[in-house]
């Protein structure tokens, strides 16, 4: 039979085929194979001194050159795949968008292919721990004991590389050092990929412009948001607005939807912007005529001449005085108004706005007597400008955030296409009525009525306190002082009037640029070069093994028990020499054949090739059986490996459940704790709870795959050495040399369980590499420090309304401009003030191991008292037909009404609604009048939409104490949120927190926000509501003009409720804002006063914590009980304390459970060529078909039950 061809053959060249003829003869008909120990033995290339030109022989799959090529360029691949994800990394500062929440997608990823590709080396280096005897028997004479009891089979790693270096078996070391380098490769990309922060920018991003500029506005609309914003600005109280700077107004860019959750987004794109300012010039001043205005000369009226290079402005009326004294007297007086030129050059607007600022002389005395005027201006000593205004609108490339707030705001870029679409002048005059509508924002007291106070003198009063924030120490007589800070004052309140009222809806589409800060999947630089450097070593080896690989080693594949039979079938003096020596121990057959020489021979017999292991002996074959012909031991001594042993393997499972165990507390404290402890992710200590878990699991897995690895070997023999069994399932069955999945699938149909559990546990532990390499990462989390506050003050309970302070009073000024702010705008509360509560002030209290430097971007959360307000509001019961007959002319009142009796209003001292006629109207106002100065906590209030359709209403105030849950900014101890405890409700004070003298009150400090309610002024257009009530208007949701108020709808009773709902939160907003009137130095005595310590939390949220994640902890704990399971199952399942005498991985061993008479191996069971035929040329020629084999005792009459009764311990088919 001729040696068979099969994929796994490569063929050498032949001898010639008389040569071949006379070695086949010699050796067929020799009985006895003489070797003369001290001749030089003929290697597999040679026989009989002859030249062997061609021989076949076998090379694993896993070997041959185009496998390793494909190893060498796998590892190439895995080498070109960190490096472009190096630079895809450097150049897009990332590899791509990701969430925390899918961190097990770029932690799995690389750790399973690592596990896969381990998977696949270990048959490589399987097969040349298997073949590495062989080759060396190939390369020609050898000691018999260095290479036929050569084991790199079952010893660590660590030891056969060592073993394999010290004997320069390069083969064996190149293998091991691959599977170890890519062990160190598995843990390495566990920590390759991580998520961070990362800037990132996108061209062409499309915006969507949500505003856009009006082309036309009614100036009387104009609220006085845009000067309570401007004066907050100045001092510091707020940023600027969102989509306004300094200089101008701004459409809204909203980035797309897609880009909203990142951080720190900013948008940049040209932008449709407002930029207004004053075009002044230096005027000169001419006095002319002056004198009193009555006889008392309670005022003095000058007429003056302005003259600028473009204006003319001829006998104007300047109302001035020094006082009523008469004598002489000088003084300075500044004054701001509007006029219009009584000659203007052409191409200039002919209304201005002069800005005066004059020494005075007064004689009223002299005037009396026309010696002299009442009133001169002093020319020499005066400085005028006129102003004219102007504004474009253009397109600007701006950059804003996400909100619309300027991150540049230098605007260097040059405008473009500038356009005008309404008068310039609509801008001084809305100015104007913005700084009437502001009230006691600005100094001035709201009234139902008017006295006639001078129209522009609100503008004066806000230019004066502009400047007064910005530039206190200006010299306002240096003309270019004056033109600068006018033109800087106008630019900036028209600005922010812009934006707050003159643009109107968009649905515009804008092309600009995008950036932010997004999370992004980042290379690693420890685990990129470690893994870079391992990937060229590996190459540079595998490229190397390829050239000293085994290869043609044997006639097949001997790692099976029948193909180790096959293979030593013709090898009959090695079988007879070792077939007696089943049970002796490995190293007394070591000792017996020190001596012995031997190296492997293939020659051709005839028409076949013969492959045989050849011994140089003394002695004949028939001589050696005789010698080694001798009955077992009395005392038998079994092998079973230390990862067999029962200890081992309750050990094994007792280290996996302690795993569990360790996880799942190890998860309880993280869950517990936030974290399981403070990292700094930035720092190389990262690689810490990257690398150990790795570590941790890959030592598990080998732990687990030493007992699966001794199970695997062994079944073969434990399954021969309980029952007989067919060779097609057992003994041409290597289930080492099989990858797991292939060893569970055939298992599972086989019903081999122990061989299903260990497969299985083969297939787990890698899982658990892959599974540990997304168990921690480092989350920013908060960290609680127990700290106190120290309380610096309180809030009054017992104060009074004719104890509170002056209306006049600097903090009423403040107050009133916070309420408009709050009311109108998303303003940041003030300090000690969160929406509609107020708090006593305190002070931080740090221990001194707390470093000061982590305020910054932390919290403090503390329960404190705070005090809020509660209205209670009611319909009247009846109110008279008509709204006019409840109320009088100026100092006159019709009386007897019985509505407005019951509901307070005409006390002698109380105030004067005006009449509505037929529009709609809405006042509210404290209507229990003045008595002594005390102010009760009754209102009133009237709505409707004409003076035929209203009704009324009284509410009823309280202030209450209550204990609120609050955040602050532990830097400035800016309330950040506020939660109060409904159940701590306890009374404060029934007063009302307004001077008892104030009129018109909550009106009084409240600023319009739909322009001047004074309502017998030129600009009173703000309709028949009174600031209170457009409170109210604005924030039920109309924000542009009262007139589109739907009044009609909340005249129900439903209506009545959202009405009702609003103005307590206007009047709580008030009282909150108006807290300061009442702060006392702390007394803790005092009623409802609070402690002087409160304990509070520092939330530091500087810090990451190292977390572990509950599905990878979910995933671990199910594979190492499962894995546990496994070796559980295989402890009671097979029992190998009597499968082996000894270690059957080395050739002799194989060698010495077969016999070279052994049935199996009779021509009648076993045909020529059998030797070269793979398992499936086996299984296609029914070699051993059916033939029963088993692994025991034997004696002359075959097979023997007990060990006494047997002379051989052998494999043998029955």
């Amino acid at each position: 039979m001729a040696a068979p061809r099969s994929p796994d053959f490569e063929y050498a060249p032949v001898p010639s085929s008389t040569a071949t003829q006379e070695q086949g003869k010699s050796n067929t008909e020799a009985k006895h194979v003489l070797v003369n120990t001290n001749s030089v033995t003929p290697s597999l290339t040679e026989k009989n001194g002859e030249s062997v030109t061609q021989r076949p022989g076998w090379t694993s799959t896993y070997l041959q050159n185009k496998t390793l090529l494909g190893f060498a360029i796998a590892f190439l691949c895995l080498l070109l795949a960190v490096i472009a994800l190096a630079v895809v990394d450097a150049k897009q500062d990332g590899i791509a968008n990701a969430k925390s929440s899918e961190h097990y997608l770029w932690t799995y990823g690389p750790t399973a292919v690592l596990v896969i590709v381990a998977a696949l080396w270990n048959q490589v280096e399987h097969k040349i721990k298997i073949a590495m005897p062989w080759v060396i028997l190939q390369q020609g004479t050898t000691p018999a004991s260095k290479t036929l009891f050569m084991d790199y089979v079952t010893p660590g790693r660590p030891e056969a590389l060592w073993t394999s270096l010290r004997k320069l078996h390069w083969p064996v070391a190149i293998a091991i050092t691959n599977s170890l380098l890519i062990t160190l490769l598995t843990v390495a990309s566990t920590g390759l990929l991580s998520l961070q922060s990362t800037p990132f920018v996108r061209h062409n991003c499309r915006l969507n412009v949500t505003d856009d500029f009006v082309t036309t506005f009614d100036p009387a609309t104009i609220g006085s948001p845009p000067v309570l914003a401007t004066l907050a600005i100045q001092n510091g109280t707020i940023p600027f607005p969102p989509g306004t700077s300094r200089y101008g107004a701004f459409q809204h860019l909203v980035p797309p939807s897609s880009l909203q959750t990142f951080a720190d987004l900013e948008v940049e794109s040209l932008s449709r912007s407002f930029h207004a300012g004053l075009d002044c010039e230096i005027a000169t001043v001419k006095s002319g005529p002056s004198g009193c205005s009555d006889r008392q000369c309670r005022s003095a009226n000058v007429t003056i001449d302005i003259t600028s290079p473009t204006c003319s402005i001829k006998g104007y009326n300047l109302t001035a005085s020094c006082g009523r004294g008469l004598q002489a007297v000088s003084c300075g007086f500044n004054y701001t108004w509007g006029t219009s030129c009584d000659g203007y050059i052409d191409g200039h607007d002919k209304n201005r706005l002069v800005f005066l600022f004059a020494e005075l002389d007064q004689d009223l005395g002299g005037a009396s007597s026309n010696k002299t005027e009442a009133i001169t201006v002093v020319a020499g000593n005066t400085t005028a400008i006129v102003c004219e205004a102007r504004y474009n609108i253009t397109n600007t490339k701006i950059v804003m955030d996400r909100n619309g707030n300027l991150k540049d705001t230098s605007h260097k870029t040059a405008t473009m296409n500038p356009t005008q679409q309404f008068p310039a002048w609509d801008l001084v005059d809305g100015l104007l009525t913005a700084c009437d509508a502001g009230g006691a924002s600005i100094g001035r007291i709201y009234a139902y009525w008017s006295a006639g106070i001078s129209p522009w003198s609100s503008l004066h009063i806000f230019f004066s306190k502009w400047v007064q924030a910005t530039y206190p120490s200006s010299d306002l007589k240096d003309p270019s002082v004056l033109q600068s800070h006018a033109n800087e004052m106008f630019a900036m309140v028209t600005a922010q009037m812009a934006k707050q009222s003159l643009m109107r809806p968009s649905v515009d589409i804008s092309i600009g640029t995008c950036r932010g800060v997004e999370d992004r999947l980042r290379v690693r630089g420890l685990s990129l070069y470690l893994m870079a450097t391992v990937l060229v070593v590996m190459i540079m080896l595998t490229i190397g093994l390829m050239c000293v690989a085994p290869r043609r080693y044997a006639s097949r594949d001997p790692s099976s028990i029948g193909g180790m039979a096959l293979v030593l079938s013709q090898s009959t003096a090695l079988l007879s020499r070792l077939s007696a020596s089943a049970l002796t121990d490995l190293k007394s057959m070591e000792n017996d054949m020190v001596n012995i020489d031997c190296h492997t021979v293939s020659y051709q017999a005839g028409p076949d090739w013969r492959f045989e292991v050849d011994l140089n002996a003394s002695e004949t074959v028939e001589d050696l059986d005789d010698d080694m012909d001798e009955t077992p031991s009395s005392e038998i001594t079994y092998w079973r490996p230390l990862s067999l042993r029962p200890v081992f393997k309750i050990s094994i499972i007792i280290v996996l459940i302690i795993l569990v165990v360790v996880l799942e507390v190890l998860y309880s404290v993280s869950k517990k704790n936030d974290g399981l402890a403070e990292v700094d992710p930035q720092r190389y200590q990262r690689f810490a709870w990257v690398y150990v878990p790795a570590i941790v699991m890959l030592t598990a897995q080998t732990l687990v795959g030493m007992i699966a690895f001794s199970s695997l070997m062994i079944f073969p023999y434990f399954r021969l050495r309980q029952a007989s069994t067919n060779t097609h399932d057992h003994i041409l069955r290597n289930y080492v040399s099989e990858t797991a999945i292939k060893s569970l699938w055939q298992s599972v149909f086989a019903k081999d369980i122990v061989v299903v559990c260990m497969a299985l546990a083969l297939l787990l532990t890698p899982l658990l590499t892959i599974a540990v390499s997304g168990l921690y990462t480092a989350q920013a989390t908060s960290k609680s420090i127990p700290i106190s506050l120290s309380i610096q003050d309180q809030l009054n309970s017992t104060f009074l309304s004719k104890d509170v302070q002056e209306s006049m009073n600097p903090i009423w000024i403040t107050s009133s401009n916070a309420i408009g702010l709050l009311l109108s705008q998303n303003f940041t509360f003030p300090k000690w003030t969160y929406d509609e509560l107020a708090f006593p002030e305190a002070q931080l209290q740090l221990p001194t191991t707390i470093n000061s430097s982590i305020l910054s971007g932390s919290n403090v959360t503390v329960r404190l008292p705070g005090i809020r307000s509660d209205l209670g509001c009611k319909l009247a019961s009846s109110v008279p037909t008509n709204f006019t007959d409840t109320v009088g002319g100026f100092y006159q009142r019709k009386m007897n009404v019985t509505a407005y009796e019951a509901l307070g209003l005409y006390d002698d001292t109380g105030s004067n609604w005006p009449s509505p006629g037929s529009s709609p109207f809405g006042f509210f106002e404290a209507c229990d009048g003045f008595k002594f100065g005390d102010r009760g906590n009754t209102f009133c209030g009237a709505m409707g939409t004409s003076e035929m359709n209203w009704n009324a209403f009284t509410c009823s105030s309280i202030i209450n104490q209550l204990d609120v849950e609050v955040t602050m900014d532990a830097s400035s101890l800016t309330i950040l949120s506020a939660t109060p405890d409904e159940s701590t409700v306890r009374f404060f004070s029934n007063q009302t927190l307004a001077p008892g003298t104030m009129d018109a009150f909550p009106s009084s400090m409240i600023p319009s926000l739909f322009g001047s309610s004074n309502f017998n002024e030129k600009f009173s257009v703000a309709g028949y509501y009174d600031p209170a009530f457009q409170a109210v208007v604005y924030g039920l949701g109309t924000r542009d003009d009262l007139k589109s108020f739907p009044m009609k709808e909340y005249l129900s009773t439903e209506g009545f409720d959202k009405v009702f709902a609003e103005l307590q939160h206007v009047h709580r907003t008030m009282t909150a804002q108006s807290a300061n009137l009442i702060r006392m130095p702390l007394n803790t005595t005092s009623p409802l006063a609070p402690p002087s310590t409160v304990s509070a939390t520092l939330v530091n949220s500087h810090v990451y914590r190292l977390h572990q994640s509950a599905i990878s902890t979910r995933i671990l704990d199910g594979l190492l009980i499962a894995t546990a399971l496994c070796i559980a199952l295989s402890f009671f399942l097979m029992n190998t304390s009597k499968t082996l005498p000894k270690n059957p991985a080395s050739i002799a061993a194989s060698a010495s459970l077969l016999s070279s008479d052994a049935k199996m191996f009779q021509e009648g069971v076993l045909p020529k060529g059998a030797q070269w035929c793979n398992d499936t040329e086996l299984k296609a020629q029914k070699v051993w078909d059916g033939v029963l084999f088993r692994l025991g005792w034997w004696n002359s009459d075959g097979q023997s039950e007990r060990e006494e009764l047997g002379g051989y311990f052998k494999i043998d088919s029955i």
